[in-house]
């Protein structure tokens, strides 16, 4: 039998965990021997093992404790995109783990890096393992200094100094991790790891990078259809409580983060739009609840339910100024809900316009609630939505994802 061990931070609690402990169960289900270490999550799956920080000696024990020893505050854990409030998370190729490749089997076929910031460390890691490599990027940060997502800068093409996201830029720490991550990356030959990316988008931006001499593969993300699929949008919302005529906007993931867009977009709904739709926010966020006569603001709604929500309303509101290939958009196409979000990034290879959504200039936000304001004036929206199953149909599968997966392993094995 033939055996792959993922590393990802979690096993659950966001996107890229989630996507991964899928892909996990999906490969058992093909024949696979598939474990998984995390440094963090429920673990409630007896594939699934907890790692733990290699064990300081007695002596740095007894260091740390000693007052003005301990290690300070890295300045890196807060940064901000625009320079003034709002915050992006960062990591660095540091991390306790120094033992990690200790937890995995020696006589695994094929090792898979998944989304590992806080749980990889760089140079321990890459100096040790020996097993054939995949690393399946879910954000920018595998070849950045410290962001995750770089927005509009390209300076991890040259060393990434002077960091426009550091509260400090001049601190020198993103330069400093990018070059820790090319002297790491320097002690495995080139075609000991495939990067596979989720996008064209960010397979260019690889080709840019530190990963550039390994192999690379693009296998965009799938949704399971027979999860997420149209639900009959009256009686959803019925079962939801929403009674309103108005055309219903949903937007996920609220938070501080100005990438995501939402604070932006909903000062310009509310300032354009008024009381003209009805909003569902998804999501944890530090944004007051808005002012809109008619709106419904759930912290977290559990995996299973998603499809009723995405099936009551009638558009998903992207404005994320940059991703990959995220989940929310396809899993709300497999529900039947169109999808209206920013183009010049990995999201726009998932939007057919006219079909299964549109897409405004990127940062434009005034332009997106006009577009938004003609979808509905016009009639194109309700024109669109009527159309679930050609929206689902759209939605690329998880078996077809699943399937080029398993045919890329065979390759290296």
């Amino acid at each position: 039998m033939k055996s792959i061990c993922h590393l990802s931070t979690r096993d659950g609690g966001g996107g890229a965990a989630l996507a991964t402990y899928r892909l996990h169960r999906g490969i058992q289900q093909h024949g696979w021997k598939s474990t998984m270490l995390v440094a963090k999550g429920p673990c409630e799956d007896t594939t699934v093992q907890r790692v733990h920080p290699q064990r300081k000696s007695l002596i740095r024990r007894v260091i740390s404790r000693i007052p003005g020893c301990r290690r300070k505050p890295d300045p890196t854990k807060t940064f901000n995109v625009t320079q003034t409030t709002s915050f992006e998370f960062c990591s660095l190729p540091k991390s306790p783990y120094t033992n990690l490749s200790e937890y995995i089997d020696p006589d695994v076929d094929l090792v898979q890096l998944n989304w590992v910031a806080d749980l990889l460390d760089w140079q321990s890691f890459f100096k040790q393992v020996r097993w054939p490599l995949v690393w399946r990027l879910a954000d920018m940060n595998p070849f950045t200094g410290v962001c995750h997502y770089s927005v509009d800068c390209r300076r991890f093409a040259t060393g990434c100094s002077q960091c426009p996201q550091l509260l400090d830029p001049g601190s020198g720490k993103a330069a400093e991790s990018l070059r820790i991550k090319h002297e790491a990356l320097a002690q495995i030959p080139d075609d000991q790891m495939t990067v596979v990316t989720q996008s064209q988008w960010m397979r260019e931006l690889v080709s840019e990078s530190v990963l550039r001499r390994f192999k690379q593969v693009t296998i965009s993300n799938g949704v399971d259809k027979s999860v997420y699929r149209p639900l009959d949008r009256m009686q959803m919302r019925q079962k939801l409580g929403i009674e309103t005529t108005k055309p219903i906007a949903m937007l996920c993931g609220l938070g501080k983060s100005d990438r995501g867009g939402v604070n932006r977009l909903l000062k310009e709904i509310e300032h354009r739009l008024g009381d003209s739709i009805y909003l569902l926010l998804v999501g944890r966020s530090t944004i007051a609840k808005p002012t809109f006569t008619d709106s419904t603001v759930t912290a977290s709604i559990p995996q299973d339910q998603l499809p009723m929500w995405y099936s009551a309303a009638d558009v998903l509101l992207f404005p994320s100024l940059q991703d990959n290939c995220p989940n929310v958009v396809l899993e709300s196409q497999a529900c039947g809900l169109p999808v209206l979000a920013f183009d010049g990034s990995g999201t726009s290879e998932l939007i057919r316009e006219g079909v299964n959504g549109w897409l405004a200039p990127c940062g434009d936000f005034a332009e997106f609630c006009t577009r938004l304001e003609t979808l509905l004036s016009t009639g194109d929206l309700a024109r669109v939505r009527q159309r679930p199953d050609e929206i689902c149909r759209s939605a690329r599968d998880y078996s077809e994802m699943l399937s080029d997966y398993l045919a890329l392993y065979d390759t290296l094995v």
